[in-house]
């Protein structure tokens, strides 16, 4: 991904907060490596998710089992 097309989805996330409290941008790119129509094409896949305000309690009850997660694994 170049950095015209990262600015541009975040700028879209930065618009869609204005006016909702979550967003989600996605983007797939598809390369062809090697020259041929028998080359092998690499599929990439992006998604940015922005979520704005604050957390409900699930949300924080959620966090915080996360925390407890991996702290065990360590």
């Amino acid at each position: 991904m170049n950095r015209k097309d990262f600015f541009r989805d975040i700028s879209q996330l930065i618009r869609d907060l204005e006016n909702t409290d979550h967003s989600t941008v996605a983007r797939v790119e598809e390369r062809k490596l090697g020259k041929g129509k028998d080359a092998p094409v690499v599929k990439t896949e992006y998604a940015f998710h922005a979520k704005a305000g604050l957390p409900d309690k699930e949300e924080i009850r959620m966090m915080i089992n996360d925390q407890q997660n991996n702290e065990r694994l360590r």
